[in-house]
């Protein structure tokens, strides 16, 4: 489960972030991307019934990889293991949520924005670390951590525009998280700037 979760993220290299006002909404953008060709999404807690869009997108699209974002403790990374999420994803230093996801054999990303936060996470298991809020810092912040932590993988989320991905992959970012930049407009807005980023940035599978 890991390696095929990891690998189809270091194949995307962008991955939606989607946060909503209600369910059906998130439900819409899920499909948005997934019609342009995202493989992997990242679902937030802060949509109302999270969990249950959860469990019904696992079912209607077997081939998509749900992530659950913004989990702040070991009870919604329970739930969120629970109802089927195949990673789970905080925005901070969270030892109960690398706990749950190590006891479930899940992949786990951790929060950090600074080098004693990002060596916490390694200390938990972290082998990817989400950069967030990455919109208050430079791209340089990466190769700046990989110089002390060079096996650390980094996800920087938060405040990334469409015309920034760039500049993230080539600063040395595993992948990079987007949510408004990419999910407001139409669906059919939403389905083509989502396969004009993966026709930018993503790796093929003839490449790999």
């Amino acid at each position: 489960m890991n390696d095929q979760v990891w690998g189809a993220i270091r194949a995307q290299r962008v991955v939606p972030v989607i946060r909503a006002q209600s369910a059906e909404q998130a439900q819409r953008l899920a499909e948005a991307v997934f019609e342009g060709g995202m493989r992997v999404i990242e679902l937030t807690t802060t949509i109302p019934s999270a969990v249950s869009l959860l469990e019904r997108l696992r079912t209607s699209h077997p081939d998509l990889i749900v992530a659950m974002g913004t989990i702040r403790d070991r009870d919604m990374a329970q739930q969120a293991v629970d109802y089927g999420a195949q990673l789970l994803v905080t925005y901070k230093v969270a030892e109960d949520v690398a706990r749950i996801a190590q006891q479930n054999h899940l992949p786990f990303i951790l929060g950090a924005m600074t080098p004693t936060e990002v060596d916490h996470c390694v200390q938990l298991g972290c082998s990817v670390v989400k950069l967030f809020p990455a919109g208050v810092v430079s791209t340089a912040m990466i190769k700046d951590l990989k110089g002390p932590m060079p096996a650390v993988d980094y996800f920087p989320t938060g405040g990334i525009g469409i015309d920034e991905v760039g500049r993230w992959l080539e600063a040395g970012a595993m992948a990079v998280g987007i949510g408004g930049a990419l999910l407001r407009g139409s669906q059919d807005e939403i389905r083509r700037n989502t396969a004009h980023l993966l026709a930018n940035f993503a790796i093929s599978k003839e490449s790999q």
